[in-house]
Formats: structure tokens, C-alpha cells, sequence
């Protein structure tokens, strides 16, 4: 990524990341990223056909909780607003 693209931060999305970041943060390589987790449907954005992927850091570990939550059978909302909090994600309550 440029060195524009790499500060970039979008409101509520958090910092753009590389499929390298990506993997690194997930703890896999950039082939699991590409071939398992996106076809999973961890969401991404590819600004044209021949263009980077560009993934964003709030809404990568939002998709892993929710995963998680789906594996897992569901946990308490006590302890998802724990693990959302310690990730520095914001969810508002809903009235």
C-alpha cells in the first residue's frame, strides 16, 4: 500500500489494512486470507478489478467475534461487550 493508503482511517471502520496485516493480526498466512477466510466471507474491498485488497481492522475483528459466537453456540452479551471493548470497538446499545 502507498504511503496514503496506510494512515488511512475511516470513522467507525478503523485503519485500512494490507492482506499482509490482515494475516499477521489473524495469525495465518496471506494465502489462508485469500483463498479460506474471504470465500468465509470476511469482508474486504477491492476498489477495482485489478486493484488491492483493503481490509479494515474493526470490521476484521468484529467478523472474527462474530465467528466465534457462531462456533461457540453463543456466549453471554456480557462477555461479547467485554471481548468488543477490548478491542477498542464501540457498540452502542440499541434501544
Amino acid at each position: 500500500m502507498n504511503d496514503e493508503s496506510k494512515n488511512l482511517v475511516a470513522p467507525g471502520l478503523g485503519e485500512a489494512l494490507s492482506i499482509k496485516q490482515v494475516a499477521k493480526m489473524l495469525g495465518c498466512c496471506q494465502w489462508t486470507v485469500r483463498h479460506k477466510l474471504m470465500r468465509q466471507g470476511l469482508p474486504h474491498l477491492r476498489p477495482s478489478e485489478s486493484g488491492k485488497l483493503i481490509f479494515f481492522k474493526n470490521q476484521v475483528a468484529a467478523w472474527v467475534i462474530k465467528r466465534q459466537i457462531q462456533q461457540q453456540g453463543g456466549i453471554p452479551i456480557d462477555a461479547l461487550q467485554a471481548r468488543t471493548n477490548l478491542l477498542g470497538l464501540h457498540n452502542p446499545k440499541r434501544p
